[in-house]
């Protein structure tokens, strides 16, 4: 699950309550066809558990979408001796909540052809760092 704000850096959590909820709908802040795209987090992923590209979904209770492969992740995990966290460091959408990324996210949302712009940005200036993840994703563990 990936939020506009955050990225995929967060933890869901749960809140039971008896309180009555309505429904909205998803909202389409342009990140599908954006990883369409990118496919960093799959380039980088050093066990191969990330489809990349469209055609690579697969529908996954009643939802299409990219599955990553849990058991090749965890193994990857168990051969390196703790948790990996690449796909994460290395996601564009993760960047942090700065002036410059925010108007890169509203651009990248309200402009389609600006994805790849923001694309030739990425590589050009992250060079796909941080590699190896941070130092916390190997403490967690």
């Amino acid at each position: 699950m990936v939020t506009k704000e955050i990225g995929n850096n967060w933890r869901p959590g749960a809140v039971a309550t008896d309180l009555p909820l309505t429904y909205d709908r998803p909202v389409d802040f342009g990140l599908q066809a954006f990883c369409e795209e990118c496919g960093i987090c799959a380039e980088r992923c050093p066990s191969g558990a990330i489809p990349r590209g469209k055609n690579k979904k697969i529908i996954v209770r009643g939802i299409r979408r990219w599955q990553v492969d849990a058991d090749q992740c965890y193994k990857y995990w168990m051969t390196t001796g703790h948790a990996c966290g690449i796909c994460q460091t290395v996601c564009p959408w993760n960047h942090r909540n700065t002036l410059f990324h925010n108007i890169m996210r509203e651009a990248i949302e309200k402009f389609a052809s600006f994805r790849k712009i923001a694309m030739v940005g990425e590589r050009l200036f992250y060079k796909y760092r941080p590699t190896p993840g941070p130092k916390w994703i190997s403490d967690a563990v």
